[in-house]
């Protein structure tokens, strides 16, 4: 998995290698669907398929002009 914000100078990356499961949603573990809920308001009904990643190994890039915004 790949995120990635920004360009140029002022971009930051994080590369994820991980092994990835598909779980219904019947069986998908309940504190990412609390946690969606609890920020939105909603449960994430429209989710039929969640993600479950066990990482095996994470690397991370900020150019130095990047800066979080929050």
């Amino acid at each position: 998995m790949v995120l990635s914000e920004g360009e140029g100078d002022s971009h930051a990356a994080v590369l994820i290698t991980a092994r990835a499961s598909l779980l219904d949603a019947a069986h998908a573990p309940p504190g990412p669907a609390q946690g969606w809920t609890e920020k939105i308001g909603h449960p994430p009904e429209w989710a039929a398929l969640w993600i479950e990643l066990a990482p095996t190994s994470l690397l991370s890039y900020a150019a130095p002009g990047w800066r979080l915004e929050t």
